[in-house]
């Protein structure tokens, strides 16, 4: 970033005297929108945006669960430009009425205005409405000429988000007002082409719904598996007795809770070591300067969620490695508060070379065992949480490989579906997994499409064609654009962003049809 940005007089303001508002992103970005002959539009004047209402009456919130409550949106749910669902909270039916100014409605936009300014997300179909907090703005699109899905891809370019830091303002936090964000500008590009880029964040959503019917389908029949923990609550006591041969080298009540026990002692186990053929923490690597010779690195922050997340760290390829192999169960291994371990537990769905570092634990359960994905499964439970807090040990909270061995995993019951899904069961997940990814990249896809066309390096006739042939079942134009994107852009240096387009339509196709 340069430190000196010639900046004309007449755009000097007394409303801002601070070098954020004058950046040189900012002149970069309109100066090339403007040459490109591209109009923008303030989306004040598009439509009225609106926050959240009286201040007052965050008092009056009441929090419910997800069977019953209305989602409420907060910034760390919102993942540019998809909802994480996996991070919604959930308020009560009567909450969500009082707080009636800070509601919305699937297809509108929702943006993180405060400490985390400029990211946002479409409310996808599966919400059909929601609330959210203090710290974001909203606003629709219905009626207009924009397409949501492309305005959030718009947004989320490196142009859109010049646009929005420069609105940004604030000595010790940053924040956006509703009287700033009302200026940020729409790009405006012919309806055809919006509705293309649009539509890649569109099936991005599809895909991630489709991944989380799976994986609650199969959830709902492994949870038939095994005994209730809740018929085991009573057994909860500050006071208890406890074996003397279950006793370990730690000497703390939370490492053996009662109702686990009693629950072990009446139904029939295998533990974690009998099932797995390893159990290791990984090995922090050096970060690679080559990008042509590096490796990727799962760490902690890969291990929030229910598959493997990235962008990784590229690390040195060592000469010897413990790689991850799918159907790998993974999980943090350190926190700096122990009720952070367990809560997040992924598993690997993916074939490609990943090396986890020394913050991530690997469980490899035994081919022929259990199904990785009933193992993973019980271990995001309730029972399983505690188990994983029963283990956690030290001043700065842990877990350990021979603590984690002796996690008790309950033998399935065998009924309900068990059959027809057992043989299936990890191949599914890891559908799901690929689902999840082709998500990520489709909703990168819609951001370099953006920027290509702003740069002029991708025409929006041939959008239009494009969009025009996918609504008449063809998609080879689709397939040749798609083709172009690399993990740096369109007709870039680096890898192919879609390793595999024929699996892409597949699991759209399968998304679609389910």
């Amino acid at each position: 970033m340069e430190s000196i940005v010639r900046v004309p007089a007449a755009d000097f303001t007394p409303e801002r005297l601070d070098t954020g508002f004058y950046s040189k992103e900012f002149y970069s970005a309109r100066e090339l929108i403007e040459n490109a002959g591209f109009e923008l539009e303030a989306i004040g004047s598009v439509c009225e945006p609106w926050q959240f209402g009286a201040y007052a009456l965050c008092n009056d919130i009441v929090w419910d669960g997800a069977e019953t409550g209305v989602p409420f949106i907060k910034a760390e749910a919102i993942e540019s430009p998809l909802i994480d669902e996996a991070s919604l909270s959930y308020v009560t039916k009567k909450t969500h009425s009082i707080l009636s100014k800070s509601a919305l409605k699937a297809g509108d936009i929702i943006v993180s205005t405060s400490g985390t300014v400029g990211r946002l997300a479409v409310l996808p179909d599966s919400i059909p409405v929601a609330n959210s907090n203090q710290d974001t703005i909203k606003f629709s699109l219905t009626g207009t000429n924009y397409n949501s899905h492309f305005v959030a891809a718009w947004l989320t370019t490196k142009y859109g988000q010049a646009f929005m830091s420069r609105e940004a303002g604030g000595a010790v936090q940053q924040h956006i007002y509703l009287y700033n964000f009302k200026r940020l500008p729409l790009l405006k590009l012919h309806n055809g082409a919006q509705d293309y880029i649009g539509e890649k964040i569109h099936q991005a959503e599809s895909l991630k719904a489709w991944a989380r019917k799976i994986v609650a389908g199969q959830n709902a029949i492994y949870s038939e598996q095994y005994a209730a923990l809740s018929d085991y609550k009573k057994y909860k006591s500050q006071f208890f007795r406890m074996s003397f041969k279950a006793a370990f080298d730690v000497l703390t009540p939370e490492s053996y809770p009662p109702e686990i026990d009693q629950y072990f002692r009446e139904n029939e186990f295998v533990t974690l070591g009998e099932i797995s053929s390893e159990i290791f923490t990984g090995n922090t690597r050096e970060e690679s300067e080559s990008s042509s010779e590096a490796v990727a690195q799962a760490t902690s922050r890969s291990c929030t969620g229910l598959f493997l997340k990235g962008p990784f760290n590229k690390v040195e390829r060592p000469s010897r490695g413990k790689y991850l192999k799918k159907f790998d169960i993974l999980l943090t291994c350190g926190a700096h508060d122990k009720k952070y371990i367990g809560r997040d537990v992924s598993i690997y769905h993916a074939d490609d070379e990943n090396l986890p570092s020394s913050k991530v634990l690997v469980i490899r359960i035994k081919e022929g065992s259990l199904p990785a994905s009933y193992v993973h499964s019980y271990l995001t439970s309730d029972a399983g949480y505690i188990q994983w807090q029963s283990v956690v040990r030290g001043v700065s909270a842990g877990i350990h490989p021979g603590d984690v061995s002796r996690i008790r995993i309950p033998l399935p019951l065998k009924i309900k579906g068990w059959d027809s899904i057992a043989h299936i069961a990890d191949d599914q997940f890891s559908s799901a997994g690929k689902a999840v990814d082709f998500a990520q990249e489709l909703t990168r896809a819609a951001r370099f499409l953006v920027e290509a066309v702003i740069e002029g390096r991708l025409d929006e006739s041939l959008l239009k064609a494009a969009q025009v042939l996918l609504e008449g079942g063809n998609e080879s134009v689709d397939r040749s654009i798609l083709n172009r994107l690399k993990t740096d852009g369109i007709d870039g240096s680096g890898q192919q962003l879609f390793s595999d387009l024929d699996e892409l339509y597949r699991l759209l196709a399968q998304a679609q049809e389910d």
